[in-house]
């Protein structure tokens, strides 16, 4: 569905990418995890348009997005839910969800959208009449996630989705993000949370220093040494007493 090859990008004139290959495929789970500062949502940008690549092609469902406007990507069915979640705090709950359905088929299955959206998060319908600003921190990542639902995306792209949010409330987030996917959506995940995002994910990849450095299935990588000691703050095993050292 998404593949990244050897994407490379920068910021103010700094290479911050280098030769960065990934892919997702249908009705897929995968998380991206790495120290910050690692190019994590740097990448993210570049496959949802908001930053132009220097060097390497990204390509969704076959075509290239090299010269595709941000919106128009949304509209062929990629969504991007940004770290701090972007909402419009003066407008309501309903207002801002609204906004996430002007482009594309997505303006034709409003309705059908708002219900899809309010059954995964009910407190949502519970409070559309009140100003975004006023949410909870957890209200608040509800509303960007059900912004980007509202999109009907074939791909939802979630930078952070536990950012700030108590354990409790993080967890029922990530089994929102489950219901998502098995309806048949592909989601693209970087959190900061790495136990619960190789939880979660079908298959992983860890992007240290602007360039990819393992890959594998979230399982694999929940047990792989490097990652319990750079990530979980686990000391690797102890060989057996009496084995070679």
């Amino acid at each position: 569905m998404l593949e990244a090859r050897e994407v490379q990008a920068q910021r103010a004139g700094i290479q911050v990418l280098w030769d960065v290959s990934l892919k997702v495929n249908e009705a897929e789970i995968v998380a991206l995890v790495g120290p910050n500062g690692a190019g994590k949502s740097t990448i993210l940008q570049v496959v949802s348009g908001l930053i132009r690549p220097t060097g390497g092609r990204v390509l969704f469902q076959g075509r290239s997005l090299s010269a595709v406007r941000a919106s128009r990507i949304v509209a062929r069915g990629l969504c991007h839910v940004p770290e701090g979640r972007g909402l419009f705090p003066q407008m309501t709950v309903r207002e801002n969800l609204e906004m996430g359905c002007y482009l594309g088929p997505a303006r034709t299955r409003r309705d059908e959208s708002f219900r899809m959206v309010y059954e995964y998060f009910p407190r949502l319908g519970q409070r559309a009449a009140q100003r975004a600003g006023t949410l909870s921190g957890g209200e608040q990542q509800m509303l960007a996630i059900g912004r980007g639902i509202m999109s009907r995306p074939k791909l939802l792209i979630l930078d952070e989705p536990s950012w700030g949010l108590a354990p409790l409330l993080a967890r029922a987030i990530f089994d929102v993000i489950r219901r998502i996917n098995a309806a048949g959506v592909a989601i693209l995940l970087v959190e900061q949370n790495v136990h619960m995002a190789l939880e979660l994910a079908h298959r992983a990849y860890v992007l240290e220093n602007g360039r990819i450095a393992g890959h594998g299935a979230g399982a694999e990588l929940l047990a792989d040494d490097h990652i319990k000691e750079a990530y979980l703050g686990q000391a690797p095993a102890s060989p057996p007493a009496g084995s070679e050292r």
